[in-house]
C-alpha cells in the first residue's frame, strides 16, 4: 500500500511560461494568476521552468534577483537510437516571485545549454523538453523533496509530471497529477524517447485508471498503447485532467476517450486587467481618459513605442484590435481581409508576437501593405500599459481565431470595458455573451474564415460603442444588426457597462482560483484510490 496525501499544502507547478519571467501569451499569464492566487490563498507554491537562456542575461538576473542552486550539479549520458551516449550537465537558478519560489533549470555545458538554453521558448522543443524531464527527476532525488500536488501545464512539461508522479509511487507516495492542458499541440515519438535511455522515464509498474478502476501497467505498454503520442499518454497517466474552457474539454473527450469524462474538469482564465488603472494611465501619459479623444491620438500613442511596424493606419474614426501570437490559429489573414469591408472611418491594429512562424508573418505582413492607411502591425511584445490603451480606446476587440481553446485576450479587452467580436470555435463562446441572444450581452459570435460576416459584426458593434462614448443615440441608424440596435436603444452604454461586469463577476481570479482548486481535489481524490488499489 502507498501512501496518498489527505490534504494539499504544497503544490509544483511545471510550466514553460511564467509570466514575469518569459510569456508568449495566454499560458504565462494564467500560470502567473493561478501561482498568486494560489500563495494568497496560502499554499506552498514552487514553479520549475527551463531558463530559456535569461539566467545569461545580467537584466534577468539583477532584475528578478536571480542566484545559483549551490550543490545541484546532476550530471549523466544519454544514449541516442543510434547507441551513442551523449553528456548532459544541469544546474538551477532560483528566483522569489510573489512568494512563490521559482526554480529554473540550465545547462552547465555547452551540449546541454544549447538546448535547454534556448533563447526561443519553444526552440528546440523535444530536446528542450526532455531535459527539463531529466532535470526534475534529479531534483527529487537530489534534495528528497515531496509535493502534495503536481501542476503540469501542457505537453513540454508533461512528461516531467508523469515522470514525477511515477517515481514517488516507487518510494511509496501516491502524489496527485493534475495535467492541464491549455492547447493540444504533442507530437508523438517512439518509446526510446521518452525512456530512461533519453528523457528518463522509468518502464515501472504503476497503477493506471482505466474508467471504472486502477490496474497495473507498465509505463512503455501504457505509451506504446496509445502510439507515443504524449498529450495522450499524459491524459491516461494524469490522475485529473484540466482544461479552460468546457467546449475545449468536450473536444479533448471527443478525441481521446470518454470514458474519462470523471476525472475531467475545467479551470477559466482570469485576468488582472482593471479599466480604472488604464484611464488613469491615458490620462497622465496622453492627457485624455477619453476613448473619443484617444483615438484621435493613435498616431501619438502608436508613436511612443519603438516596436517594429508593418503597415500605416491614417487617422480613423473607429479603431478595431487584436493581439495575440502570429500564427495562422489566430486568423489575423481574416481580419485584414475584413478590412476590405469596411469603410475609410474604420482602421485596424494587430498586435502580434512573433513565435517563429516566417511564412504567415509574411503573408499578413504583404496584406498590410497592400490596405496601406488601413491596417498596421505591431510586432513583438510591446510595453504593457501601451497595448491596455490600445485595447481601452477601441471600438471593438477582434479575435478571429480559427481555434481556440479559451482566448484570454477576449476577457482581457472585456475587463477594459471593450466590445469583443469572437469566432465561434472552442472555448471562445465562453469568453463572452451573444448580444443577439442577450440584451445584457457583451459581443457578436461570427463564423470562423468567414470576413464578411466578422465586418458586419465589427460594424455593428463600433457604431454601438460609438453610441456609448457620444452618447449620440443617433448612431443607431448605422448598426446594421437588427438585435444589436434593439439593444443599443434600451441601454446605450452596454457595450462599455456589460463588458466589465461580466468580468468581474465570472473571470476574476478568486472565482477562477475556486475552480482550480476543486481540480486539486478530484486529483488528490483520485490519487487515494490509485494508493488503496492493491
Amino acid at each position: 500500500m502507498i501512501i496518498a496525501p489527505t490534504s494539499i499544502k504544497k503544490i509544483w507547478v511545471l510550466s514553460f511560461e511564467l509570466e514575469g519571467y518569459v510569456s508568449l501569451g495566454g499560458l504565462g499569464r494564467a500560470v502567473a494568476r493561478h501561482v498568486s492566487g494560489l500563495v494568497r490563498r496560502g499554499f506552498d507554491v514552487t514553479v520549475f521552468l527551463p531558463s530559456h537562456g535569461r539566467h545569461l542575461s545580467k537584466d534577468y538576473v539583477e532584475r528578478l534577483g536571480m542566484r545559483p542552486v549551490q550543490g545541484f550539479t546532476p550530471c549523466g549520458y544519454r544514449v541516442g537510437v543510434d547507441g551513442v551516449s551523449r553528456r548532459y550537465c544541469l544546474g538551477a537558478e532560483e528566483i522569489w516571485m510573489g512568494g512563490a519560489r521559482v526554480i529554473i533549470f540550465k545547462g552547465l555545458d555547452y551540449e546541454t545549454g544549447r538546448f535547454i538554453d534556448r533563447w526561443g521558448v519553444y526552440e528546440e522543443l523535444p530536446e528542450k523538453a526532455c531535459l527539463y524531464t531529466r532535470a526534475l527527476i534529479h531534483w527529487i532525488y537530489w534534495f528528497g523533496e515531496k509535493p502534495d500536488m503536481i501542476h503540469a501545464n501542457d505537453w513540454p512539461t508533461a512528461l516531467a509530471g508523469v515522470a514525477a508522479k511515477n517515481i514517488f509511487e516507487l518510494m511509496g507516495y501516491s502524489i496527485p497529477l493534475l495535467y492541464m492542458v491549455h492547447l493540444i499541440s504533442s507530437p508523438s515519438f517512439p518509446w526510446h524517447y521518452p525512456s530512461d535511455q533519453w528523457c528518463g522515464l522509468p518502464d515501472t509498474l504503476h497503477r493506471v485508471w482505466n474508467g471504472y478502476s486502477h490496474v497495473k501497467r507498465s509505463t512503455r505498454e501504457v505509451w506504446d498503447s496509445l502510439g507515443g503520442n504524449v498529450d495522450m499518454f499524459s491524459l491516461v497517466e494524469a490522475d485529473a485532467i484540466a482544461s479552460v474552457s468546457w467546449g475545449y474539454m468536450e473536444e479533448i473527450l471527443d478525441r481521446f476517450g470518454r470514458w474519462m469524462h470523471p476525472k475531467a474538469c475545467v479551470v477559466h482564465n482570469s485576468t488582472d486587467w482593471e479599466v480604472g488603472s488604464v484611464s488613469r494611465y491615458a490620462k497622465e501619459r496622453f492627457g485624455t481618459s477619453s476613448r473619443k479623444l484617444l483615438r484621435k491620438r493613435i498616431g501619438d500613442i502608436v508613436g511612443s513605442i519603438s516596436n517594429p511596424k508593418t503597415g500605416y493606419l491614417s487617422q480613423k474614426e473607429i479603431i478595431i484590435s487584436s493581439s495575440g501570437r502570429a500564427t495562422w490559429q489566430k486568423g489575423f489573414d481574416v481580419l485584414i481581409r475584413a478590412a476590405d469591408y469596411l469603410d475609410d472611418r474604420f482602421g485596424i491594429i494587430i498586435m502580434a508576437v512573433g513565435v517563429g512562424d516566417k511564412g504567415f508573418e509574411e503573408t499578413i505582413s504583404k496584406m498590410a501593405l497592400e490596405r496601406w492607411g488601413k491596417v498596421l502591425i505591431l510586432w513583438d511584445e510591446i510595453d504593457g500599459n501601451i497595448r491596455k490603451t490600445i485595447t481601452y480606446l477601441s471600438n471593438v476587440y477582434a479575435v478571429p481565431s480559427r481555434y481556440e481553446p479559451f482566448g484570454i485576450v477576449s476577457i482581457e479587452a472585456q475587463a477594459l470595458g471593450t466590445p469583443v467580436v469572437v469566432s465561434r470555435t472552442g472555448g471562445l463562446p465562453e469568453t463572452m455573451q451573444e448580444i443577439r441572444r442577450e440584451g445584457s450581452g457583451t459581443g457578436l459570435l461570427v463564423n470562423p474564415e468567414d470576413p464578411v460576416g466578422l465586418a458586419r459584426a465589427i460594424r455593428s458593434l463600433a457604431w454601438a460603442s460609438e453610441v456609448a462614448d457620444t452618447g449620440d443615440l443617433g448612431l443607431v441608424a448605422n448598426i446594421e444588426i437588427p438585435e444589436v440596435a434593439e439593444a443599443v436603444l434600451k441601454k446605450p452604454d452596454l457595450t462599455r457597462v456589460n463588458t466589465i461586469a461580466l468580468v468581474d463577476t465570472r473571470f476574476r481570479e478568486e472565482s477562477i482560483l475556486g475552480e482550480l482548486v476543486a481540480c486539486y481535489e478530484k486529483a488528490r481524490q483520485m490519487a487515494y484510490y490509485r494508493a488503496v488499489t492493491p
